[in-house]
């Protein structure tokens, strides 16, 4: 996630938890990890119900590669002594 971007996208706290939240189904829905792009998307999805001016540049992700720079190569699984 690129939580500085998403800083910059003005919105108050119940609206962040409905886009994140719609986001984590979005994620459900497709068998997969909530990503960036499905966060600017459900993002996306409140400034249009608030009516609020939408530019479309804010809310365009380069895609797959940019993912995955973000993920660290392997996850380690925690030790339960």
């Amino acid at each position: 996630m690129d939580y500085d971007r998403l800083a910059r996208l003005n919105l108050a706290g119940g609206h962040i938890h409905n886009a994140a939240l719609n986001a984590a189904f979005q994620a459900a829905a497709e068998g997969s990890r909530v990503t960036m792009r499905l966060v600017l998307e459900a993002v996306r999805a409140e400034f249009l119900k608030l009516d609020r001016p939408v530019n479309e540049a804010d809310f365009r992700w380069p895609g797959p590669a940019a993912e995955l720079s973000h993920v660290p190569e392997k996850i380690e699984e925690p030790v339960i002594a």
